[in-house]
Order: structure tokens, then sequence, then C-alpha cells
């Protein structure tokens, strides 16, 4: 992932999977559930502090 973020110039990558939990999983590397997705929830959304 590391390196696909860099050839790709990628600010961040998400990883779906079916469970119910999300969490990070590495620098700019972060788990979602996929039901996230289906519900339309925006991934890529920028947070503001």
């Amino acid at each position: 992932m590391r390196i696909a973020l860099e050839d790709l110039g990628f600010a961040k990558v998400i990883v779906l999977y079916l469970g119910s939990k999300r969490y990070p999983l590495a620098d700019k590397a972060e788990v979602r559930p996929l039901n996230d997705l289906c519900q339309g929830i925006l991934l890529f959304a920028e947070t503001t502090n």
C-alpha cells in the first residue's frame, strides 16, 4: 500500500471490509466497513479540527 500511495500520488487509502468497525491501519491508511459505502457515507470527506 505504501508503494501504491507514493507511485500513484494518493493522499490516503481506504480498505473496505465486511465488518462494522472503523479503525486506522497505518499512516495514510484506514479500514472502513463496506456498509459505509453502501449507505452513501463519504469515505474521503475531509475532516476539520
